[in-house]
């Protein structure tokens, strides 16, 4: 038989326990329901106040200012301290200029003439050159075509600069093409001889182009010779693009499309072509054209006769 004083005491421990776990819920839902308002509440709160502040420019734009200090002083920060200081290029570095080893035999004959003959350095030649022929190869204008507009147009000077604003080494009107130099990092690239260089034979090739493929008219176009003969000019040209060819024939080079070959061909066989010797009039032709001449004082036709008579008459 069950003692009633040990039921007693069980029935009340688990009273007691079932009251503290009913205690605890109702303090842990009230703790929750206040925290969650409480949270609610105090970012509505945060909120407003922002859009207060954003809406006061007074306020508003000093704070921006040191905000983006401070961001910008960590992002310096951070760079200094991940990224390692890079040496500080050297003069051979920053200079335009090879080697003649570096080149093709050809490349290197024609920069050794242009050297010698415009008395100029042959590192920074080399680089034109081998530029010159890299355009070519891209392009199908004759290399040589090009060096010669720059021999004739700057002399190798990259700082040449003409009194109408022609600058650099193909002296490209600088004004009327800043568009071709955003690619090369805007218009001071102009005085930079690889960027000049291949904005000039974009002009050349615009210019040939517009002449509907004829190189000579394309050089008038490039030139300017709009008003007047620009054969002056073609002339130059030639002569300069004449002596590069005869560096340049030891060497079996590819044609190019856009090229003065066939014009200083023409000029060649024109200077190698024989004079006729003057002929002699036969006798019989120097009767005919004796009876036929008018000389001083005397009229053999029927009219100027008719004259004569008349004037004496009277």
């Amino acid at each position: 038989m069950t003692d009633p004083t040990t039921t007693t005491s069980s029935t009340s421990h688990r009273f007691a326990a079932l009251k503290r776990l009913l205690w605890f819920r109702r303090v842990s839902e009230w703790f929750w329901n206040t925290t969650h308002n409480g949270l609610a509440m105090a970012g509505i709160g945060v909120v407003s106040v922002l859009l207060v502040l954003a809406s006061q420019s007074a306020i508003r734009e000093p704070v921006e200012t040191r905000l983006l200090d401070w961001l910008q002083t960590r992002q310096d920060e951070r760079l200094s301290s991940n990224q390692e200081m890079l040496p500080e290029p050297t003069a051979a570095d920053r200079v335009s200029a090879t080697l003649p080893a570096k080149l093709a035999p050809h490349q290197a004959a024609l920069s050794k003439w242009i050297s010698r003959y415009y008395r100029v350095a042959t590192p920074p030649i080399n680089v034109l050159v081998a530029e010159a022929y890299a355009i070519g190869e891209r392009t199908q204008v004759d290399p040589a075509l090009i060096l010669a507009i720059v021999a004739v147009e700057s002399r190798f000077n990259p700082y040449a600069r003409s009194p109408v604003g022609a600058e650099g080494l193909m002296q490209v009107l600088t004004r009327v093409h800043t568009d071709k130099f955003e690619a090369y990092g805007g218009p001071l690239a102009a005085f930079d001889p690889v960027a000049n260089l291949h904005v000039g034979t974009m002009v050349l090739q615009e210019c040939i182009a517009r002449a509907k493929g004829s190189v000579k008219r394309g050089l008038f176009c490039y030139v300017g010779a709009v008003t007047v003969d620009g054969t002056f000019y073609l002339d130059r040209v030639l002569k300069v693009y004449e002596r590069m060819q005869k560096v340049l024939a030891p060497y079996d080079l590819p044609p190019y499309k856009q090229t003065l070959a066939g014009i200083a061909a023409q000029r060649a066989a024109a200077k190698r072509a024989p004079t006729l010797p003057a002929t002699t009039p036969s006798p019989r032709a120097a009767t005919d054209l004796s009876q036929t001449s008018i000389s001083p004082g005397k009229r053999v036709s029927s009219q100027s006769k008719g004259i004569s008579d008349v004037l004496a008459a009277n």
